[in-house]
């Protein structure tokens, strides 16, 4: 599915995107699901310009999930799901395919756990 890859120099490029997932979904029906899931566990989602991805935070005692909005589509997508996995949606429903979005992304990150970490 998708994923961000860092490359050096703090850039960053999408692997798997979701044009290749087998779906009757469109992108942007998807990432209007990630964002109504968001909120329904207290975020606010915004788009901001910056050198980032994005992730969510808290600022005072609100709870923020900020997504770059010079990402694409996929990336968009993927930076939110990757934070919604990270938190957990709990028993909210979520259609299928997106459910799958987001367990994926904890699988990604739990295979990226185990990846040796460079000693240079």
């Amino acid at each position: 599915w998708i994923s961000l890859a860092h490359l050096n120099g703090g850039n960053y490029f999408l692997t798997n995107p979701v044009s290749h997932c087998k779906s009757s979904m469109r992108k942007q029906d998807i990432l209007q699901e990630l964002e109504d899931i968001a909120k329904k566990l207290g975020y606010r989602v915004r788009y901001e310009k910056g050198n980032f991805v994005g992730g969510d935070c808290r600022v005072h005692e609100e709870k923020i999930l900020v997504v770059n909005k010079f990402l694409p589509i996929e990336g968009r997508i993927s930076t939110i799901a990757k934070a919604l996995s990270r938190i957990g949606v709990g028993n909210i429903f979520i259609t299928p395919q997106v459910r799958k979005l987001i367990d994926d992304e904890v699988s990604t990150k739990k295979s990226e756990d185990t990846l040796p970490r460079s000693t240079t």
